[in-house]
């Protein structure tokens, strides 16, 4: 939520040092906040006031927060403001109960406040894309699909929480809604891309496809061979895996005696490809020499294995792909023009997951049900602070580094709900800091010990210079132990070179 947007956080607690720290805190974020101290003052004050979000407790006097969430659902307002319920009962059951009722998320009491200050946020997020969704559908032309919003670029308003994760809900949706051809997705960008990819596979053309690597070019290549029709077998090679010399000869294969240790003949990739569909992933990394081979299968249909005398045809429908802008390596010389004329016949652009953020929760489903599977355990979520962090990510590496931290989690979570200890080192340190630094005064109201540890091995830390390895002994710790105490305060202490 833009911080100029004032955004509205009704706090709703019997307990005045409740009420004071939320307001204290969440003023400071650049909230604006009202309280109420017991459920019909609640009520009264929701009418009255508007907020986008409620912070309600559930143990109150009059009315308890149970009673409130149930009147709530049946405001007629209710989709445009969020309740965040506070309960001092740890039984899943409870937890349940309240999310049954008409609660978006829940947090157990004590909490973190750096866990409810993210779990604000990605609420707050969840009401300003609601909104911004309906305002576009409100004011689409007269006969345009309900479903689209090129404002939002998304597909269907849906709004998926830290509590859909898990659920068969979100699975049916992505099952039935926001699949296709393995691609999941309901950015609108995206699905306009997948609405021509039939089109696309029938007309036989030369097809390039740019966009960031780890963002899912192959499965587009994929889908476009399925959809088309050919008989034959889809077969990729990573351009920029093999230097010059090994390419070749995987590209147009060889005859025996060619070269050193020849001893027979070997179909290439062309070859294997007939009747099919060959995928030469980084293009953009290919030399020269190797561009004008290409170029003359491209041109003429046919290709020379090495060390061969006759040529062989080549019935394959080429599609190519790059990380690069192959038009201003053109420009620039370092890729052929005729080339890239040949391959630029069809073009698809992929955006990096950056710019299509609502797929998040979606990919977090589906590689939480992957990994279920492919790793014989039974993760059931992820913690809000968690799904909240991931959101907010820029995935320099994409989808594929989602895929890894995902992974990664698999690797350390000792639970069956993935929290903040299981990402990966480094990741946590993009959560923007909601109160004074761990090992701090102030750092932990509700926990002095934690105050106390986390200031010891910030002392200790800088006693040693950063130094991991020195910090550990001192404080008679294995260097791992170190590693996850500092993650869970949420200390960053750089190693200072002599």
């Amino acid at each position: 939520m833009e911080r100029e947007e004032k955004a509205k956080i009704l706090i709703v607690d019997d307990t005045v040092d409740t009420v004071e720290l939320l307001t204290k805190r969440l003023r400071a974020e650049g909230y604006d906040t009202e309280a109420a101290m017991d459920g019909e003052e609640a009520l009264r004050k929701v009418r009255d006031y508007g907020p986008d979000l409620v912070i309600l407790d559930v143990m109150m006097p009059k009315l308890n927060g149970y009673e409130v969430c149930r009147r709530l659902k049946e405001f007629p307002d209710r989709k445009f403001f969020r309740i965040l319920m506070l309960t001092a009962k740890s039984k899943v059951s409870d937890k349940v109960r309240g999310l049954d009722i008409g609660a978006d998320s829940y947090l157990t009491k004590p909490f973190d406040y750096r866990e409810l200050s993210a779990m604000v946020r990605n609420l707050l997020q969840q009401i300003r894309s609601y909104t911004a969704g309906r305002a576009a559908q409100e004011e689409a032309a007269p006969g345009s699909s309900p479903h689209l919003s090129e404002e939002t670029g998304k597909i269907g308003s849906e709004v998926i929480t830290a509590a859909d994760i898990g659920t068969e809900r979100l699975r049916r949706l992505i099952r039935e809604k926001y699949t296709f051809h393995r691609i999941i997705s309901r950015n609108g960008q995206i699905h306009r891309i997948l609405r021509l990819l039939p089109s696309i596979a029938r007309s036989e053309s030369t097809v390039l496809i740019e966009g960031p690597s780890g963002s899912g070019k192959e499965l587009f290549a994929r889908a476009i061979h399925e959809l088309s029709g050919r008989t034959g077998a889809f077969v990729a090679l990573n351009c920029a895996a093999l230097p010059d010399t090994l390419l070749e000869s995987e590209l147009f294969g060889y005859r025996k005696g060619a070269f050193t240790g020849a001893v027979r003949d070997k179909e290439g990739r062309f070859a294997l490809a007939r009747s099919g569909t060959i995928f030469l992933d980084e293009i953009g990394d290919v030399s020269p020499a190797l561009q004008l081979k290409l170029l003359r299968v491209l041109q003429e249909h046919e290709f020379e294995p090495l060390g061969g005398t006759s040529t062989v045809r080549a019935d394959v429908r080429v599609i190519a792909a790059t990380n690069r802008n192959l038009k201003e390596a053109m420009e620039k010389g370092t890729f052929r023009a005729d080339l890239y004329f040949r391959l630029n016949v069809i073009h698809i652009g992929l955006p990096p997951l950056v710019r299509r953020r609502e797929d998040i929760p979606l990919l977090i489903q589906h590689f939480l049900d992957r990994f279920n599977q492919l790793k014989k355990k039974q993760l059931s979520s992820v913690s809000p602070a968690v799904f909240d962090l991931l959101l907010r990510y820029d995935y320099p590496g994409n989808i594929r580094e989602l895929e890894n931290i995902m992974e990664h989690c698999f690797a350390l979570c000792q639970g069956d709900i993935i929290d903040v200890d299981s990402l990966p080192d480094g990741l946590t340190g993009d959560l923007p800091a909601t109160g004074p630094p761990a090992g701090t005064a102030g750092s932990s109201a509700t926990d002095p010990l934690a105050d106390a540890e986390a200031a010891t091995i910030l002392a200790a830390l800088q006693r040693f210079d950063g130094n991991r390895g020195k910090t550990a002994g001192h404080l008679g710790i294995d260097k791992t132990t170190l590693w996850r105490k500092m993650k869970k305060y949420h200390i960053e202490y750089p190693v200072k070179k002599r």
